[in-house]
């Protein structure tokens, strides 16, 4: 039997956090899933012997390209009881799931997993490995001493990792000033001034970008998945010449270790100094010792601003256990040629660790 999931419902939260992520509660599950409850996309569980052995979640998601903002879902929560395995419950509980999306009208079904194979023959998805890349710049050697003593690590792993944090502040390139008409500030995104700046920056951008695949940050999806996030901060930095916003970056500001999740900078020829501007702002902050981009190796605009980031000193990383997966439904009207047409950021992700 598969089951609708209800925020409410002691025994679907007991379920998810028993076997997903203990952190669960009614507040985030209402949150990632049930803002919208006249679609038909949604968390499912599957009820078999009288007890809870499978779940699977599709999340609407407008992405953007051409201009045009389309209906998507990302594949979230998927899990299944060992006990259970081998016998296509889980392969049953995700095609009655993509029938709810398509329900929907959803034109592309997509997600993030270590378990390429399963959605590759399984799933029949379209599976990219490896094009993930985290580009890690350390920002503070102070902060990240502080946090390092901080965690329970052996004396010889202090060590270690004291003397890598020695090494990466005496190898890393110093951030470039930039002129005095250019600097950063935080944006506050519960004025309507400011969402209004920000939706004009991002209209220029979307025109400058027109083959980009990427989300769609529109007014109702930046309150959503920032403001109204029960469990992360983030904080909206603009990027200003001559006190004109060009740009802007969201930073997920929830811990020491920080992620630049967006960047938007209205043209191409302006990325090095809105990188520097941002850069620059952050470290004064003193919030973070390092700063993350997680991103696609694969798309020209996301691999420019990791260029970027790389020859400041920044050290580079594939994550392999987020590989993107992608299905078209029968709505589908995306013009896709390759991977490269996704701009995927770390906005692109649920929101928990990124």
């Amino acid at each position: 039997m598969y089951v609708k999931l209800e925020s409410t419902n002691i025994e679907h939260l007991s379920f998810l956090k028993n076997n997903l992520r203990a952190f669960y509660n009614k507040n985030i599950l209402k949150w990632q899933y049930c803002t919208n409850q006249k679609r038909h996309s949604n968390l499912y569980l599957l009820k078999l012997n009288n007890e809870f052995c499978a779940s699977q979640g599709m999340i609407p998601i407008q992405l953007v390209s051409e201009n045009k903002s389309r209906l998507t879902v990302k594949s979230e929560s998927s899990f299944l009881l060992p006990k259970y395995r081998g016998k296509g419950l889980f392969e049953d509980l995700y095609s009655y799931n993509i029938e709810k999306s398509t329900q929907d009208k959803a034109e592309l079904i997509w997600g993030f997993t270590p378990a390429s194979k399963v959605w590759r023959k399984k799933l029949k998805f379209e599976v990219y490995n490896g094009i993930i890349t985290e580009t890690l710049l350390q920002l503070s050697a102070n902060l990240a001493f502080k946090a390092l003593f901080k965690e329970n690590l052996s004396p010889k792993k202090i060590i270690k990792k004291s003397l890598y944090i020695g090494i990466k502040t005496l190898s890393n390139k110093k951030i470039p000033k930039v002129s005095k008409k250019n600097y950063a500030k935080e944006i506050d995104l519960t004025t309507k001034i400011d969402m209004n700046s920000i939706q004009k920056v991002y209209k220029n951008w979307k025109n400058n970008n027109l083959n980009l695949i990427n989300i769609d940050l529109s007014p109702e999806y930046l309150i959503w998945r920032l403001i109204n996030n029960p469990m992360l901060k983030y904080t909206v930095i603009g990027l200003y010449e001559n006190e004109k916003l060009y740009g802007f970056g969201i930073v997920n500001s929830t811990t020491n270790y920080s992620y630049l999740v967006e960047l938007i900078v209205e043209n191409n020829e302006n990325l090095n100094k809105g990188v520097y501007s941002l850069l620059q702002y952050w470290k004064n902050v003193n919030k973070s010792s390092h700063i993350n981009y997680w991103a696609s190796n694969q798309n020209e605009y996301s691999s420019k601003i990791r260029k970027i980031l790389f020859e400041l000193g920044a050290k580079q990383i594939i994550n392999n256990d987020m590989n993107f997966v992608v299905k078209k439904t029968l709505h589908n009207t995306f013009n896709i040629n390759d991977i490269k047409s996704f701009y995927i950021t770390g906005l692109w992700t649920e929101g928990y660790v990124i």
